[in-house]
């Protein structure tokens, strides 16, 4: 069964999200990064891959960050991604499952 779809700027949390982005707009990443912790907060080390993403040179705060996260809960991404890679047809258009794992080597 397809569940029901519903635009993203339809949501609270985007709205929210919105209205934030207005307030931060008003800040300077030389405002933010005199916090000497930022780059350990918004970034992320994977060994394994040898990468880092880093966000921190991003307009963001902690709070933007809360509420992106309130967003993914809201639009049950994790749940969706869980769909996908049970090949479930979640290819709206197509009535299909996405192919999108069969080009990954999962072994």
């Amino acid at each position: 069964m397809m569940p029901e779809k519903k635009a993203l700027t339809s949501y609270a949390e985007w709205k929210r999200l919105e209205k934030h982005a207005a307030e931060v707009k008003k800040l300077h990443l030389r405002e933010l990064f005199s916090d000497p912790g930022r780059f350990d907060r918004f970034s992320v080390e994977d060994g394994n891959l040898s990468m880092i993403l880093d966000y921190s040179r991003n307009l963001l705060t902690e709070e933007t960050m809360k509420m992106l996260l309130d967003l993914v809960d809201a639009c049950k991404v994790k749940e969706h991604a869980q769909r996908m890679f049970i090949g479930e047809k979640i290819n709206f258009t197509e009535g299909r499952a996405v192919l999108h794992t069969a080009l990954r080597n999962f072994s």
